[in-house]
Parts: structure tokens; sequence; C-alpha cells
């Protein structure tokens, strides 16, 4: 099984659970070095891979209505968790970490 396969595969399990179907466009985007994927025209963001300040900082000015990402992005750093967190409630957007 390809790793990509394995993303998508996660990516499809994380819209759904969100309340979003199959038909639901989604597209990949950047922000600085890291990758994301909007749901929905923009409504959600999701995030699998590595992320930075920077691009927590790029997907807050998106003003997407929620963000779903892994705990494992933060890679063990819990006061860049904490203030994603923060950033995202100051801009009204739903944060959730799985």
């Amino acid at each position: 099984v390809k790793p990509e396969a394995q993303e998508q595969n996660l990516l499809w399990e994380l819209v759904l659970k969100s309340g979003y179907d199959l038909n639901t466009k989604i597209s990949e985007q950047k922000a600085g070095k890291c990758r994301f994927y909007s749901v929905a025209n923009g409504e959600m963001a999701v995030i699998l891979g590595k992320a930075d300040e920077k691009c927590l900082q790029e997907i807050v000015k998106l003003k997407p209505q929620k963000v779903v990402c892994l705990d494992n992005i933060f890679q063990a750093n819990d006061q860049l968790k904490t203030n994603a967190a923060l950033q995202m409630k100051d801009a009204g957007i739903e944060f959730r970490t799985v």
C-alpha cells in the first residue's frame, strides 16, 4: 500500500466523520512549507502532515469554519498546539485534533 493511499483514506475518514459526504470537493493547498486539504470550498481545513507556526497562521487567515488535524503534527510541541488552539478560538474557528 502506498503511503499516499493511506493518507487519502485518513483524509476521507475525517471528512466523513465531520459530516460531509463522498461528493464533497477536496483540494490540496500549501501554506508556507506545509500542505493541507481544503474541504467544501474552504469550509474546513484538514492537516495531516507536519505544521509550524507560519503554516497555522496562514490557515487562520483563510478563515475556515473548522480545522481538523492529527495530534502528531505538533511533534510533541505542546506550546505550538496550545497557540494553535488559542489562535483558532480567537478567529472563531472550531479546532479539533485526533
